[in-house]
């Protein structure tokens, strides 16, 4: 007798012998055969697919991420257009230590080597470093992002712009300003009621969807546990809809924030995107947390005892 219980993250595959309610040798080797298949399936998704733009600066050095000379900036990072660098200010900069989300969001990534390290402004006002993308995003897919936060004081400022190729940054964004965090699409940068913590990292998640004819939406969530996928979620804890005609044709740049009056810019460190036409693998790509769909996890399960069937 076969009991299969599916869940959203893993399936549970108990076989006993109708006689002795114990695995019986035949029984045994099923089981192992489809656990095979099961871990055989998951591997073949990546942490991080082809999809992702990925910045964690620690294949960066010490000074300046972006200079406002043409090609004079840092690259680094994976995802960005060849040859292109970050671009517009020399006043945020590479500084030691990498940042590392909350336990309790069971965020996954392992951020890079040789050197920890995360950026940091020092400018009085609004300053953001920008840069190319390898490929257009969003265009056919809800572009996933994540990025790490910490913010000084106050007076920080710290976040992510989209499409801008100039040192002030302006809409598309988002920033935290102190300990609240507000969108921008259109021409306004709305207040959220969304807060984080000062002197503690905090985890941004987001997802970007774009509407060529419309209005596009930016979904955020402020230290969510990512441990369920996306279904677990629940409600973003903050949304925002507007039309941005530059997001219209897709993203093809995107920018790091950090600035403040008392030169204490919010420190920022792993930003990722994603436009993954499999949600679950974006979600994975900004996360590291893959939590396959329930029905793909059971048709994987059944194509494998099927198989097992045929060579019977």
């Amino acid at each position: 007798m076969c009991h299969f219980t599916i869940s959203a993250n893993i399936i549970l595959h108990t076989c006993l012998n109708r006689d002795t309610k114990t695995p019986n040798t035949h029984t045994q080797k099923t089981m192992n055969s489809i656990s095979a298949l099961i871990l055989s399936a998951n591997s073949l998704v990546a942490p991080l697919s082809a999809a992702v733009v990925y910045a964690d600066f620690n294949d960066n050095t010490t000074g300046a991420l972006g200079n406002f000379s043409a090609g004079a900036g840092q690259g680094g990072g994976s995802g960005f257009l060849a040859g292109d660098v970050w671009a517009n200010t020399g006043s945020i900069s590479i500084i030691a230590g990498d940042l590392s989300a909350p336990s309790g969001t069971n965020y996954a990534i392992t951020q890079g080597s040789p050197t920890a390290q995360s950026v940091q402004g020092n400018f009085a006002s609004a300053r953001h470093t920008t840069r190319a993308t390898a490929t257009t995003m969003g265009t056919s897919s809800d572009i996933w992002f994540s990025f790490l936060l910490n913010q000084p004081t106050t007076n920080s400022r710290g976040g992510i712009t989209f499409n801008q190729n100039t040192s002030a940054p302006g809409n598309p964004r988002i920033i935290a300003t102190g300990t609240e965090v507000r969108l921008g699409l259109g021409a306004t940068l709305n207040a959220t009621g969304v807060t984080i913590g000062l002197n503690t990292t905090a985890l941004i998640l987001g997802q970007l969807i774009i509407d060529s004819a419309g209005n596009e939406t930016f979904n955020v969530w402020a230290d969510p546990d990512v441990s369920g996928g996306i279904s677990g979620l629940g409600a973003p804890d903050t949304t925002l809809t507007e039309n941005a005609n530059s997001l219209n044709s897709g993203v093809t740049r995107v920018g790091v924030q950090s600035y403040a009056s008392d030169s204490q810019g919010g420190i920022f460190d792993a930003l990722i995107l994603s436009d993954d036409s499999n949600s679950a693998q974006a979600f994975a790509d900004v996360t590291g947390v893959l939590v396959p769909e329930p029905s793909s996890a059971l048709l994987t399960l059944l194509g494998g005892i099927a198989l097992l069937r045929r060579r019977r």
